[in-house]
């Protein structure tokens, strides 16, 4: 909170929308979402303002995370169309990966497994170009949907 006081009183508005974002972060952490969405979407307008394009991607998963959470479907999508726009306009592959396992979460909810499935394939694509060393949290976090996709699979049956 210290951090956000001088950011302001300084009038540094991407520092002031990186410690938001750290905020959001700690509170999404700590299970306060409402809060963290309020800390995300403040961190977003700043990050919009000063063209901070590779931040507004990041937070943009975040935020679709929260909204998937919640059950907001729509606004998990529309998060989740939003980041994948930034992050491939400036190429931000990592960032890229992680949103896709978000969508691909985001398309179990809403019972789309052919969908769940393309983004599974894209994410693994992205995952494997940026070489990831194969006990990542992301390789992990793959293989988790992999798991989930094949549960859904076999429950369809």
């Amino acid at each position: 909170a210290t951090g956000l006081a001088i950011a302001r009183e300084v009038g540094n508005r991407r520092t002031e929308g990186a410690v938001l974002e750290a905020l959001g972060a700690v509170e999404h952490e700590h299970g306060s979402a409402e809060l963290a969405l309020a800390r995300y979407e403040e961190a977003l307008a700043l990050h919009r303002s000063v063209g901070n394009r590779r931040a507004q991607g990041t937070v943009l998963v975040r935020l679709a995370e929260l909204h998937l959470l919640a059950g907001r479907l729509d606004e998990a999508r529309a998060a989740c169309a939003q980041g994948e726009a930034q992050m491939r306009a400036i190429d931000d592959r990592l960032d890229l990966v992680e949103l896709l396992c978000v969508r691909v979460r985001l398309e179990l909810a809403c019972g789309d497994r052919a969908a769940a499935q393309a983004s599974l394939d894209d994410a693994t694509r992205g995952a494997e170009a940026l070489r990831l060393d194969p006990q990542s949290r992301l390789w992990s976090d793959l293989a988790a949907l992999r798991a989930a996709l094949a549960r859904s699979d076999a429950t369809a049956r």
